[in-house]
């Protein structure tokens, strides 16, 4: 689906962490949201950039919930590991909002939250 392609490039440029990747993450986002949060603070918020360290997530176990003709929902389950051991660090759920804008998909909204184990 166009929705979960949209998410994956958008985790594809976070993970990348060079300024140019952040810049074209943050053009996926809709105006409004941009409008709200500035580059500036973006590239420091780690609901939209996730904190430094490493982070795995399985890109076939992304879902998509169509909330109607325009506006759907993606989640993501990642997993926070320690870069050398592996050891889990924490569990966490990436969730994005995308609504229809000229026919493009942006995203509106996007909440991290951590799971208790």
């Amino acid at each position: 689906e166009l929705v979960l392609k949209v998410v994956k490039h958008y985790v594809a440029l976070v993970k990348d962490r060079s300024d140019s990747a952040y810049r074209k993450a943050f053009n996926l986002f809709a105006e409004s949201l941009r409008d709200q949060e500035i580059y500036n603070d973006f590239v420091q918020n780690s609901i939209y950039t996730l904190s430094k360290g490493c982070w795995n997530y399985d890109p076939r176990k992304a879902s998509a919930i169509q909330v109607n003709n325009s506006t759907w929902i993606v989640v993501l389950h990642l997993t926070k590991v320690a870069c050398l051991s592996r050891a889990i660090l924490g569990l966490y759920t990436w969730l994005f909002r995308l609504g229809m804008v000229y026919g493009l998909y942006e995203i509106v909204a996007v909440a991290l939250e951590k799971k208790n184990r």
